[in-house]
């Protein structure tokens, strides 16, 4: 995140999007490190507390925020973390963010449900947003339904996407490798 922020954004103040959190270290991170505008974290509820702790205790030059920013939060530049849950994704003002990225949260949702999020990154995007999918092939085990194949590779992109990177991850595919009990 950090080195494309830097490349694209260059130190422009820039409105994040987070799907997936968890406990926050990236939003952080790039408090710290970065010129942030807005950061807008997604996540289940439980999850939305557990991040806000740690982003309090880290980050206490922003505001956290429980509610949906208006896009005059967006333009202004509140210096805020917004922490919302999925249903209200829906409700961001279209085109107000420079950046989003999800690491290996996708992967773990029905398939219906992590296409709805690609299509939802296209609508908050900018005319210069970056979107960045870290996500390997995850069999998703439902119960009392099939099984799910949750693919990346099968995401419901644009075709007129500047691709920086597109592949699987080595480190990720040969550490699983290794604890595999059959070749």
């Amino acid at each position: 995140q950090d080195i494309l922020l830097q490349k694209y954004f260059e130190k422009k103040e820039s409105n994040i999007l987070e799907i997936g959190a968890g406990g926050g270290t990236s939003a952080i991170y790039l408090i710290k490190n970065q010129s942030i505008k807005n950061y807008i974290i997604v996540d289940l509820p439980e999850m939305l507390i557990f991040s806000s702790y740690h982003i309090k205790r880290h980050c206490d030059n922003f505001q956290i925020n429980f509610e949906l920013p208006t896009s005059k939060d967006l333009s202004n530049g509140s210096n805020s973390i917004f922490l919302i849950t999925p249903d209200q994704l829906a409700s961001l003002p279209d085109h107000n963010i420079d950046f989003q990225f999800s690491i290996n949260a996708l992967m773990e949702m029905k398939i219906n449900i992590a296409e709805n999020y690609i299509k939802q990154m296209y609508r908050l995007g900018s005319d210069e947003s970056i979107t960045m999918i870290i996500a390997r092939i995850n069999e998703l085990e439902l119960k009392e339904e099939v099984n799910e194949i949750n693919n990346p590779y099968t995401y419901p992109y644009n075709s007129a996407d500047k691709i920086i990177s597109f592949g699987p991850d080595f480190l990720q595919d040969f550490s699983r490798s290794m604890l595999r009990k059959q070749p």
